[in-house]
């Protein structure tokens, strides 16, 4: 469930053994904002949500955009847990303002699970992501553009849109979603059009399960407008 800062910061750390080390979420929000921070990044805005009562930890953070006007703002997703089940895992995208649409480019990078030096390593880690974000966004932008002079027809959306479900990109759910939004919201029917409505359908999941299909839909989408 989606919940506030404090909440998250309320779920008691477990305690350390001598094979697992956890990572609290404050240690995690801090390093994050941190290296947000020294990276010259502004957070504007912040997403978390709980899971497996408060064991299982998911966030967001938009950073602020250096023009007013952008459509995009830069996105930094993280995600931790205190019962084993989930190593630390970063992934950087972009925000489409118009709609609040995560799109995250890449793989989610995950370390190894909480043992000895974890904290060590997840340092490297969230640096190497947080680097990572101008590149991310970048790679967005350019394709974004590209997305926007490629022509959908309805028959290729009913096309894609029955291929991503046989091939689990999406979820029965999903489709009757999509089909509406492609029907009722957009008019010139582009490939960053459909796109669009591929993540309003798939944000109606938990940060979880969305972060990850969002990830796994956007570059099954790229790659098949062949923008890789």
């Amino acid at each position: 469930m989606f919940t506030n800062l404090n909440e998250v910061l309320s779920v008691p750390v477990p305690a350390q053994t001598d094979s697992y080390i956890p990572v609290s979420n404050k240690h995690l929000i801090d390093s994050v904002k941190s290296h947000l921070s020294s990276n010259g990044l502004i957070v504007c805005n912040e997403q978390y949500e709980l899971s497996k009562n408060g064991l299982q930890m998911f966030g967001s953070m938009s950073i602020s955009a250096n023009n007013a006007n952008a459509e995009m703002v830069k996105e930094f997703g993280f995600r931790n847990s205190y019962d084993k089940s989930l190593p630390v895992g970063f992934v950087s995208g972009s925000k489409v303002l118009v709609c609040s649409n995560l799109m995250f480019r890449g793989d989610i990078i995950l370390m190894r699970k909480h043992t000895l030096n974890v904290y060590g390593d997840f340092e490297k880690l969230l640096s190497q992501a947080v680097s990572g974000i101008n590149t991310q966004f970048d790679s967005i932008q350019v394709e974004y553009e590209k997305m926007n002079r490629i022509p959908v027809s309805d028959i290729e959306a009913a096309h894609l849109t029955g291929e991503m479900y046989f091939k689990n990109r999406i979820k029965d759910t999903h489709v009757s979603i999509i089909r509406k939004e492609w029907k009722d919201t957009y008019t010139n029917k582009t490939a960053w059009d459909f796109c669009q409505c591929i993540t309003e359908a798939l944000k109606k999941h938990n940060v979880r399960n969305g972060m990850n299909m969002i990830t796994q839909s956007y570059n099954y989408l790229i790659q098949h407008f062949s923008l890789n």
